[in-house]
């Protein structure tokens, strides 16, 4: 994969900001994107990344459909926030959201040709506190929440002519 980096500035331990911005253009017309900031204060600091990752389906041998690649997107969101609340006790909020989607054609043993989509989605946040009251000890609270979503749809083709039969499953 060929890349292309546009800007980007490495953060040092004094530095207050930082900033990244990527883009890659890769074969099977594959494109990947990513973005990045982060800021610090001395009680305050926080980060937010984003990126999304594309390819095109292919077709190795266009008279047989078991050699189509798939036809995929990632995005992913990151964002985070933290601030110091003493000496040495602090809060940090972290949450996520990544999707992930297919899309398909298989081949099934009999010979039947399907379009399959694929999505999944998945969420976390999570809450952090941490202090050390003293020499001797340390306390560290953390809550979590998350969440999974899967969803796959089939459409069966027949003579050339889209069939649905949709398949759904979900799971949360």
């Amino acid at each position: 994969a060929e890349g292309r980096e546009l800007f980007e500035h490495e953060w040092t331990p004094n530095d207050p900001l930082a900033l990244s911005l990527e883009q890659r253009f890769e074969s099977l017309d594959g494109r990947t994107t990513q973005s990045s900031a982060g800021v610090r204060t001395d009680r305050w600091n926080g980060f937010f990344s984003a990126s999304r990752i594309t390819r095109d389906a292919y077709d190795l041998t266009p008279a047989d459909l078991s050699t189509t690649g798939s036809a995929l997107e990632k995005v992913g969101v990151t964002g985070k926030a933290g601030v110091k609340l003493g000496r040495s006790t602090s809060l940090q909020a972290t949450t996520r959201y990544y999707g992930d989607d297919a899309k398909d054609v298989t081949v099934s043993s009999r010979g039947v040709v399907q379009d399959d989509l694929v999505e999944d989605t998945r969420y976390q946040t999570v809450l952090d506190f941490r202090t050390k009251p003293d020499l001797n000890g340390a306390l560290n609270v953390r809550g979590h929440i998350s969440r999974y979503e899967h969803s796959f749809d089939r459409t069966v083709r027949s003579t050339g002519v889209l069939t649905p039969d949709l398949t759904n499953e979900r799971m949360a």
